[in-house]
């Protein structure tokens, strides 16, 4: 039951607030471009970022090699994965942990998604839609249900 009435709650602040006014999406959206073009900036290539209203570009040495919508930025999946988290009862500092953990993880794996999907792209590979579609979905659903896993095991605080 609580579930559901997080998924609902959710899915109306989402639509009816936040989606409207781009928020946080637009944030998440340029912080996994920035970081993108910055990663991609370590190994010398000249990179940057066209950052836009519903989605940003990501240039590789002048060419345009990726773009990255609102629904790539990993917010749905930040939101299922703190869902859970809140349907568990434990502590705030054990929620609060897992949360802010698991979000930096998800974060940096997107983020290193979106590196390999420009090198792929740069690069020609025809493997480009099949990581983005697949692989990337197959990781990064493994990792957030391995931190569930984690998470949902007997907390004993006295054991400690």
């Amino acid at each position: 039951m609580r579930a559901t009435i997080l998924i609902i709650v959710w899915k109306l602040l989402y639509f009816f607030v936040l989606n409207p006014i781009h928020v946080p999406d637009k944030m998440i959206t340029d912080a996994t471009a920035f970081a993108t073009a910055k990663v991609i900036g370590w190994f010398h290539f000249v990179t940057s970022v066209e950052y836009m209203t519903l989605r940003d570009n990501v240039f590789l040495n002048g060419r345009k090699v990726l773009g990255i919508a609102h629904d790539c930025n990993g917010l749905e999946l930040f939101v299922l994965y703190i869902g859970f988290l809140l349907c568990i009862p434990t502590t705030v500092s054990r929620v609060l942990l897992f949360s802010i953990a698991g979000i930096l993880l998800v974060y940096i794996l997107n983020v290193f998604r979106c590196v390999g999907l420009v090198m792929m792209t740069y690069h020609g590979s025809h493997w480009v839609d099949f990581a983005h579609h697949y692989a990337f979905k197959m990781v990064i659903y493994a990792v957030i249900f391995g931190l569930w896993v984690l998470y949902s095991k007997k907390y004993n605080p006295d054991a400690a």
